[in-house]
């Protein structure tokens, strides 16, 4: 009786997906759709105020470690990352029109040259 269980649940675990790559995808779709959120809420003015800015190098913050800790778990699973990778596609590929005009509206604000310098010192640490 125990087996059974024990192979119910393991069954119930394996095929939803916890914590696989789909899981993971989501998860960094939804941080992504946040800052799209979050820098189309500050640019409503036309303006970057220090507060944005750095609400703004907080998410990509975030972003990045989760990015690192996805890589760490997929480094040695090729089909898991290819799996994560074609998830992101797929889902990116549905919000690429926001996304661009959001990135458009943060380019051309006010005090957008702050906000690269300091995410360009982030990605690349300078």
């Amino acid at each position: 009786m125990r087996y059974v269980i024990l192979t119910c649940v393991f069954s119930i675990f394996l095929f939803s997906g916890c914590n696989g790559p789909e899981y993971d995808a989501q998860k960094m779709h939804k941080r992504q759709k946040t800052l799209m959120e979050l820098q189309e809420k500050a640019v409503l003015d036309d303006s970057l105020s220090d507060k944005e800015i750095e609400l703004i190098i907080q998410a990509h913050r975030e972003n990045i470690g989760f990015m690192k800790s996805v890589l760490e778990k997929y480094k040695t699973d090729s089909v898991q990352m290819r799996v994560y990778k074609l998830s992101m596609y797929d889902m990116n590929q549905k919000i690429k029109a926001k996304q661009d005009s959001v990135n458009h509206k943060v380019r051309i604000s006010k005090r957008y040259d702050e906000l690269r310098k300091r995410l360009f010192e982030l990605y690349f640490g300078m």
